[in-house]
């Protein structure tokens, strides 16, 4: 019975594959007869005769040479099929596989601050969750490598990436990503001294963590928001919002801002696509880097913006100038510190607290006349400190050992050639004494991303 089934089968394979060779035949003979304007019992049977001069087996070949082809032709449009191939047939190499055999060139990547390398690097790791549907590990590694553009003050790639990564929380409803995305947008906004812009990304941060009731997120916005008010000259909001850090006061579970930032979030969302899985939503909002599995090409190959030709603060008032900002936009209103009376009170940090009180007990053990011992002109007059300065004597000799004995006393060696500069200010994580500290921070952080799956 097996056999008479097996046999029926064949049959079928074989009369489709004659019938297609039968049609073949037929096109080839109404395609290369010629074209001329005679009877038709004055035509020469040109076309006939070019197919009579092959064989049957000629004939053959020439139609699965043909059909090859056209399958070739259709397998071309999928650009990566031997990566495809590879996590389909080894499903066991999974991200953490991938890390493990290939930690040492993350850990030099790192070390180099070189963003484009690790762009090739989590290639395959954005083709994997691609493959194996998992949504929110493709998000958490493009806001990976956005943070960590961020942290090598590529800020105008990192502005791209955060801004396509922000339209992915809010399609798959990730409001604790979208949170951590503004804390860094708002980042970049202040050390590119756009305040105004930093104050609006913190302050929707905070509305989101209001909604989801997100204590700790709710207590750093208040710090960052404090910051803008500092950077903008506005010193008593900036102080009242530090208290508020210090003391870490949260909103009441029934404040006004919870309840109105929940609806306000809810009423956006619903002018959103809600996205559970990859789909053609996805590739329809973001541009970035990495290879689409369904098309073969990049997410950015018709986009002709890309991450490495764009400006960072065209992009953020692009965000700005969104729905979100312009119609759902929750503003916070200051409290002044008169109509809260406990607001006076003292709100210093616990440590400030306990050295100040370790001092007031044992302030009479304490000797402040040290400065009088090795300067014997501290209680001079200023007349006589400059009558006194007359009479001293400085070699250049001296100044050059006082200059060397400075630099010697410095926690840090003075290597100029070896600083890196950053704008007026120095950071760091980024310092060559730091790149091993810098690379186990984003080994860490990678390992936490792929363990979630």
């Amino acid at each position: 019975m097996h056999d008479l089934e097996f046999n029926h089968q064949n049959m079928n394979q074989m009369v489709l594959f004659l019938q297609e060779l039968i049609l073949f035949k037929t096109q080839e003979i109404i395609v290369t007869k010629p074209q001329i304007n005679k009877p038709y019992h004055q035509n020469s049977n040109e076309g006939e005769l070019k197919i009579q001069q092959k064989g049957p087996l000629e004939v053959v070949h020439q139609f699965i040479h043909i059909k090859q082809q056209r399958q070739l032709r259709h397998d071309r449009k999928f650009k990566y099929p031997s990566m495809l191939e590879s996590i389909r047939q080894r499903r066991n190499y999974n991200l953490q596989k991938y890390l493990d055999d290939n930690l040492t060139v993350f850990c030099d990547i790192i070390k180099k601050k070189d963003i484009e390398k690790l762009i090739n690097f989590l290639n395959y790791p954005f083709q994997y969750s691609q493959e194996q549907n998992l949504l929110n590990t493709f998000c958490e590694l493009l806001y990976f490598i956005a943070y960590f553009g961020n942290t090598i003050l590529q800020l105008a790639k990192a502005t791209f990436l955060f801004k396509d990564c922000l339209k992915l929380s809010e399609l798959c409803r990730n409001h604790q990503l979208k949170i951590k995305i503004l804390i860094q947008l708002f980042s970049i906004a202040k050390q590119l001294k756009q305040y105004d812009k930093a104050y609006k990304f913190i302050l929707k941060a905070l509305s989101y963590a209001w909604a989801e009731n997100l204590d700790d997120y709710e207590i750093d916005c208040y710090d960052k928001l404090g910051m803008c008010y500092f950077y903008q000259g506005d010193i008593i909001k900036a102080n009242h919002f530090h208290n508020k850090w210090v003391k870490c006061e949260i909103e009441p579970r029934d404040s006004y801002y919870r309840i109105t930032s929940k609806e306000f979030i809810q009423l956006y969302e619903r002018s959103q696509p809600f996205c559970r899985e990859f789909d053609d939503k996805i590739s329809r909002y973001i541009h970035i880097p990495f290879t689409n599995l369904k098309t073969g090409q990049s997410f950015d190959f018709n986009s002709t913006l890309k991450y490495n030709n764009c400006e960072s603060i065209p992009l953020l008032n692009e965000i700005l100038n969104g729905y979100e900002y312009t119609e759902y936009f929750l503003e916070y209103h200051y409290v002044d510190q008169a109509q809260k009376q406990y607001l006076k009170k003292s709100s210093l940090p616990r440590r400030a607290l306990e050295i100040m009180s370790k001092y007031d007990k044992n302030k009479d053990k304490y000797l402040f006349d040290h400065k009088i011992h090795e300067n014997p002109i501290y209680k001079l007059s200023l007349q006589e400190k400059v009558n006194y300065r007359k009479t001293k004597f400085y070699s250049l000799d001296s100044v050059k050992q006082n200059i060397q004995k400075f630099i010697s006393q410095q926690r840090e060696p003075f290597k100029k050639s070896e600083k890196i500069y950053v704008k007026e200010s120095q950071r760091k994580d980024l310092s060559p004494e730091n790149g091993n500290q810098l690379t186990l921070h984003f080994k860490k952080l990678l390992v936490s991303i792929i363990d979630q799956n």
